[in-house]
């Protein structure tokens, strides 16, 4: 009886070790609670939370209605300002890895290519970058699924709208596992051995 009330106490712990952080595990932000069926651009303030993630930009963020010729079937972000920056942190302050973001044009007009560049801060120290290019033509909103490389245990992200503006969509990343977490798996796991040599 005593080991099971052991293995009972531990695997309470595993629980309330892995339920406690707010973004836990592979999360997509999607900005779907913004949409609104309208021809409008509302702004929707300098920050935007989902998922225990948040979003900030100083000149605002805003979106398209569903009824704009920008819209691309599915709500997405645009910071509302040339020049500005956007910003990715967890809202608790943990490190998390960037998987993917999704990436559209914006303007109706001009045919330029849009080069969207990404800097990740590392949680260890350094940074890592990486950009991608949007190169439809004009009147063309088409939406583009791109991959992060090395944006790993990153504690925050920024980018820049360019004058040739993008909006973004479905952001995907996943949460890192904190030390403590990952030690009462080890318990965890140590105490269903330890019951199965006993039992």
């Amino acid at each position: 009886m005593r080991n099971f009330s052991i293995t009972q106490l531990i695997g309470a712990l595993i629980v309330i070790g892995f339920t406690s952080g707010v973004n836990a595990g592979l999360v997509t932000i999607d900005f779907e609670s913004l949409e609104h069926v309208d021809g409008g651009q509302p702004s929707h303030g300098s920050s935007y939370s989902e998922d225990g993630y948040l979003l900030e930009s100083g000149r605002g963020l805003g979106s398209h209605g569903t009824l704009r010729p920008e819209f691309t079937g599915s709500t997405s972000l645009h910071a509302r300002g040339a020049g500005s920056f956007i910003s990715l942190t967890a809202e608790n302050g943990d490190a998390f890895d960037l998987e993917s973001i999704v990436l559209a044009r914006m303007n109706q007009l001009g045919a330029g290519t849009r080069l969207v560049s990404f800097e990740g801060t590392l949680s260890g120290g350094g940074t890592v970058n990486q950009s991608f290019v949007l190169d439809e033509p004009a009147w063309s909103f088409v939406r583009r699924t791109f991959e992060f490389t090395g944006f790993d245990e990153v504690v925050s992200v920024t980018w820049r709208q360019e004058g040739q503006f993008h909006q973004f969509d479905n952001i995907v990343v996943n949460s890192v596992p904190e030390p403590v977490s990952l030690g009462l798996l080890g318990l965890g796991m140590l105490a269903v051995g330890v019951r199965r040599r006993v039992g």
